[in-house]
């Protein structure tokens, strides 16, 4: 479970699960003081580290020789009201043409 408190300063807010603690605060010029993730960087936060963990399950788990996985995901949100997740995956490694297709 997720518990989000709003702190002393406009709009920012302490997010926690219990054992650990990320601050997510509004941009300047919607009335915060930036000193943390957007709201909607934490959505973007979501998704990029919900992919890079299940890659490097997954290429765990048919023994692909991955040393780094860099996943960057961005919330566009030009087209109101739709919002499209774009994303990029970078694997690295010693991965073979084959391995890179699984």
């Amino acid at each position: 479970m997720i518990t989000c408190t709003s702190d002393v300063q406009n709009f920012k807010t302490i997010t926690s699960n219990g054992d650990y603690q990320v601050i997510v605060d509004a941009s300047k010029d919607k009335g915060g003081s930036e000193s943390g993730f957007r709201p909607q960087e934490m959505l973007e936060v979501a998704v990029a580290s919900s992919m890079n963990i299940w890659i490097r399950m997954h290429a765990q788990k048919e023994g692909l020789p991955l040393k780094q996985v860099v996943t960057k995901v961005s919330l566009d949100r030009t087209s109101a009201p739709e919002a499209i997740f774009k994303y990029s995956v970078k694997l690295e490694g010693d991965l073979d043409e084959k391995q890179q297709k699984i």
